[in-house]
């Protein structure tokens, strides 16, 4: 499951953690159950006095890099 009721992550701190996160991962999804722990939801966040970058950022960066 990717998303939607259900969905959970499991959290790898640091590289050397990345594999048993996987594997833990995968048994819970295969078994059918939840993470361990609740979930903990981290709301987006954008600062009020910083203004949302535009749509097409990728595309003006790729200018910027065409005009050196």
């Amino acid at each position: 499951m990717i998303g939607g009721p259900g969905a959970f992550l499991v959290v790898a701190n640091s590289f050397d953690e990345f594999a048993e996160a996987v594997r833990r991962k995968l048994i819970l999804e295969i078994a059918g159950g939840a993470a361990a722990t609740p979930p903990r939801l981290i709301p987006a966040q954008l600062r009020p006095e910083r203004k949302a970058p535009p749509c097409n950022i990728g595309e003006l960066r790729i200018q910027g890099f065409d005009d050196n």
